[in-house]
């Protein structure tokens, strides 16, 4: 695997678990917690970017 390659899965999982992170505190609060939406929003953004990365990386492979 690629050092690059390694970059964008770390971005995948980072995303994963900010997003996991979220949903955690958003299932102990009894209403919606505004703490829990940046957790949402970058843990998207990093998983969007992971796999954007590792989708051009494959295609300019071919």
């Amino acid at each position: 695997m690629k050092k690059i390659d390694m970059f964008f899965a770390s971005l995948v999982m980072l995303g994963c678990a900010l997003i996991i992170s979220g949903a955690i505190i958003l299932s102990t609060a009894a209403e919606f917690p505004p703490a829990s939406l940046p957790f949402f929003l970058i843990g998207g953004v990093f998983g969007l970017a992971g796999l954007l990365g590792f989708l051009l990386g494959a295609k300019k492979k071919d």
